[in-house]
């Protein structure tokens, strides 16, 4: 994780962090130093005529009342006083530092008026505290915030998801800016008075002040919990920079600490209503209200003073209101901290029983056009022994949920010792109606003050309780969206997973051709990535020429199929065009047909031959027998005329002469018989083929054998023989195996006219095997390349083969999982390439 000082460095661009004018820094110094004499004063203000011009504006102001206008410095300090100039100078030349610097979208305003109001608040703090660092406390309370400013000038647009995420979450600033940066402004501000070095006392309690552990020095600690306190104080007051911040409340604990009674926080207001007057018309800020619930003490006070009763009324009616405005207190902080309205209601009712001295109070509260709580807290009426009836001291309670309107209440309307408060917000929204019951008519300005209170902090509850209600529901409908978009994600991953695996290319596309989607098949098909490509102009089609294909095929919608070379060999698309039903779209689905194609020639071939065999077995079978006589006939005669046992005459010109040609006939019919009962032989060979046991064959080896069977053959012609097959094996039947190189090579040598060269080569491919019978004789025409696989096709004439060994060579290859073809080579002569799948596949 990265530390606090790497992070502020990468975030906070220095040269954005405006300078600290040398009269600002010692405006600063001075203001934080006991040395406070009118003439220092005055030079630090007539330094900046701007200054200048603010404080002799303000000293002329109707505010201060004088008998000649105020036009020297001095002057106005001796008007204003040393506590309101000060406020003046620091808070004119910090606000000037930043001045045309502002973003449109950041209460500014609102800032200003926050950090004035907490110096205020803290200053008199620390006067009621007689804390030592009187100055310290109102420096610290003006630039508290400061770190937020240097945030703006640094980084606008990322600060801006810091405001977003306070309105969003409910967040405070220094938490919304944790989440975004990963530190908040207190570090921000210290960073800055190390920049502007001022003084490290000034630092701490800024920099501590959202805290909730202090420092253990004591000193700095209680200028910290100042601080914090009058923050909270200013927030309650109702000086918020940006409206949105959550509510703030008074730490309770701190107060205790702090040793700070309601009629301190009373004054300490009444101060800040005061003073901050000024401030605010200086720095041409909107005025501002004081409001807070401590208002109340104040009003009683004012009220006493009107008062001409006896000293021991007085002291009563003291009393009774100071106990009126405690229970004011504890019930306002109750609406601010508490979040059940029951707890609240019911709190707040026994308060206005006890405080009031009433017997009972019933509350309709209403929670909708539709429903009310009904609540009633009273003092229970008893009855003797005797009769006689009592009050009881113990308060009883019940509620329930009621129809709205439900109770009557014409009749404590009229009545003596009753009556009816409607809870009215002021803005016409009705929160319920509040009846008292007592010994005489309930009516006093201490009652509806306190009520005004009552039906703030009522409506205040309401709201939280409508916002609760809203954000239950809000967070429901959030939920049910994001498993909707959890499910439409499972469900799209699921669509994507089925796509990428599907064995056919997918894509859709509009009809002009632009493609919109395709899978890991179709990209894999075209070799290329189909992201806002057109679907007619893909590489493969327009290499073939066939973008004028396709697009027939597409605006047709029909099927069909493309045949197209990719890197020098034949490939068979079909191709499905489908309108995708209620969009402007087509589906394509592509599938390379190929090696189904070639294996459905491969089940045909198996099955031609298959029914082939059977009927060349039966042929053969039956020309076996007359043929043997045919044969046997011209070799009898043939051995009678070369033992001179036979004559043939031929009459020539009434000549008898010998017929010497009768020799050469019968021995070309007897050749023929040999071949024709060779092509019977082969023939029924070819019926009896059975796979046999599969085995791990070393390719050299069988290479090898075979050659040793044709090694006469070989060394007539004198061929050089090459076997480059080492370290190669293979899963073959052996015999079958040797035979088809024994079949090979045999073609190979007939090729050959006197002498040459044969060559086995292999190399593997990924799964495959792919050997080469290479031999530099006479070649295969063009025309011959695709049928010398032909049952009964030969190129080595009629004399000579058969015509039935490559085809029964094919067979065997196929059986064994394989394929073989005929190829020219470069320089004459031929190249049988075979491909054995890798043992075990």
């Amino acid at each position: 994780m990265k530390s606090i000082e790497n992070l502020l460095s990468q975030t906070i661009n220095i040269s954005e962090i405006p300078a600290l004018p040398e009269a600002a820094r010692w405006a600063i110094y001075k203001t934080l130093t006991l040395e406070k004499s009118a003439e220092e004063i005055s030079y630090i203000i007539k330094s900046n005529p701007s200054l200048t011009l603010k404080i002799l504006k303000i000293a002329n102001s109707p505010i201060y009342t004088r008998r000649t206008p105020v036009s020297s410095i001095k002057d106005a300090i001796v008007l204003l006083g040393y506590k309101t100039i000060k406020g003046i100078i620091l808070s004119v030349t910090i606000k000037d530092i930043f001045a045309g610097k502002e973003t449109g979208w950041f209460n500014y305003k609102g800032f200003w008026l926050h950090s004035i109001a907490t110096a205020i608040v803290s200053e008199e703090i620390a006067k009621i505290l007689k804390h030592p660092s009187e100055d310290i406390a109102y420096a610290a309370g003006l630039l508290h915030d400061i770190g937020k400013i240097i945030f703006l000038l640094s980084t606008e647009e990322r600060y801006k998801e810091v405001i977003d995420t306070i309105g969003k979450e409910k967040l405070s600033f220094n938490r919304a800016e944790m989440k975004t940066f990963g530190f908040d402004h207190t570090d921000v501000s210290e960073f800055l008075f190390e920049y502007w070095e001022l003084p490290y006392k000034l630092t701490i309690p800024i920099h501590e002040h959202h805290k909730e552990d202090f420092s253990p020095l004591v000193k700095q600690g209680v200028g910290s919990l100042i601080l914090k306190i009058a923050n909270e104080i200013a927030h309650i007051a109702g000086f918020t920079t940006q409206l949105t911040e959550p509510t703030y409340e008074v730490s309770e604990d701190i107060l205790i600490q702090l040793g700070l009674l309601s009629e301190d926080l009373d004054l300490i207001l009444q101060n800040l209503k005061a003073n901050i007057a000024t401030l605010v018309e200086i720095l041409n800020l909107p005025q501002t209200d004081v409001k807070g619930y401590f208002e109340m003490l104040s009003s009683a006070n004012r009220e006493l003073g009107k008062m001409h009763i006896t000293n021991q009324q007085m002291v009563k009616e003291i009393k009774t209101k100071k106990n009126i405005v405690t229970e004011l207190n504890k019930i306002s902080l109750l609406f601010l901290k508490e979040r059940d309205i029951e707890t609240v209601l019911g709190e707040a009712l026994r308060t206005i029983l006890r405080c009031f001295k009433f017997n009972s109070v019933y509350l309709e509260f209403y929670l909708n056009n539709e429903s009310s709580i009904m609540y009633k807290v009273f003092y229970p009426k008893l009855f003797t022994e005797d009769g006689k009836l009592i009050i009881s001291l113990e308060i009883e309670e019940n509620k329930k949920l009621i129809k709205r309107g439900s109770i009557n209440f014409s009749e404590a309307e009229t009545a003596d010792s009753a009556a009816v408060y409607s809870l009215d917000t002021g803005n016409g929204l009705e929160l319920g109606k509040l009846y008292i019951e007592a010994e005489t008519k309930p009516d006093s300005q201490d009652l509806r003050t306190f009520l005004d209170q009552f039906t703030l902090g009522l409506n205040n509850m309401k709201l939280l309780l409508t916002n609760k209600i809203k954000t239950e529901k809000l967070n429901i409908a959030v939920k049910q969206l994001k498993d909707e978009n959890e499910a439409r994600l499972r469900f799209s991953q699921i669509n994507k997973l089925i796509l990428d695996n599907s064995p056919n290319g997918i894509i859709s596309i509009y009809e002009e051709g632009k493609i919109i989607t395709g899978n890991r098949k179709a990209e894999k098909i075209f070799r290329e990535n189909l992201k806002n490509k057109n679907f007619y102009n893909l590489g493969i089609f327009v290499q073939n020429n066939l973008q004028a294909a396709v697009e027939n095929l597409v605006e047709q919608k029909k099927d069909g199929d493309l045949t197209v070379t990719i890197e020098g060999k034949n490939r068979i698309f079909h191709i499905s065009i489908t309108p995708i039903k209620g969009t402007d779209q087509l589906l394509v689905l592509v599938d390379d047909i190929t090696e189904r194609l070639e294996n459905e020639k491969i089940v045909i071939q198996k099955e031609k031959m298959a029914t082939l065999g059977e009927l060349a077995a039966g042929i053969a079978h039956n020309l076996r027998s007359p043929l043997a006589v045919i044969k046997g006939i011209p070799e009898l005669i043939l051995s009678d005329l070369q033992n001179k046992n036979l004559r043939v005459l031929r009459k020539i010109d009434r000549k008898e002469k010998e017929d010497k040609e009768i020799i050469e006939n019968m021995e070309l019919i007897s050749k023929s018989m040999q071949k024709a009962f060779a092509i019977i032989e082969s023939i029924m060979d070819f019926s009896k083929m059975e796979t046999g046991k599969f085995e791990t064959l070393e390719l050299s080896q069988a290479v090898n054998e075979a050659l040793l069977l044709l090694e006469h053959r070989v060394k007539e012609k004198n061929i050089k023989f090459i076997n480059n097959t080492h370290n190669c094996t293979l899963s073959g039947n052996k015999n079958m195996m040797i035979q088809i190189f024994l079949n090979l090579l045999n073609n190979s040598i007939d090729a050959i006219k006197d002498t040459g060269t044969i060559k086995v080569n292999y190399r593997k491919e990924k799964d495959k095997i792919i050997i080469h019978f290479i031999d530099n004789g006479r070649g295969i025409e063009k025309d011959d390349i695709e049928r010398i696989f032909e049952p009964f096709y030969t190129t080595s004439g009629r004399a000579n083969g058969t015509g039935v060994g490559l085809s029964i060579t094919r067979t065997m290859v196929t059986i064994h999982g394989g394929s073989i073809k005929a190829l020219q080579g470069r320089d004459g002569g031929t190249i049988m390439e075979i491909t054995f799948p890798v043992s075990g596949k």
